[in-house]
């Protein structure tokens, strides 16, 4: 996973994974649920609220999780 401040102080992320689906969580909250699309296997999700901190993100997709927690920016 790539993690990316945008030109609008919101947080980008980009998740790598050959699953079909993968559903990322911003401090335990459902954020965005996405499906694969023909060309890779990159799922971004883009304009994730960085106002507080620590943030705590994970990402899942099948059986499979990962999570990152944001101290400093």
């Amino acid at each position: 996973s790539t993690l990316h401040r945008q030109e609008n102080g919101l947080l980008s992320l980009t998740v790598y994974s050959n699953q079909k689906k993968v559903v990322l969580y911003v401090d335990g909250v459902l954020f965005l649920f996405q499906s694969a699309q023909t060309g890779g296997p990159e799922f971004i999700f883009e304009d994730i609220p960085a106002e507080k901190l620590p943030l705590h993100l994970a990402a899942e997709a099948g059986n499979l999780s990962i999570s990152l927690t944001v101290t400093k920016l």
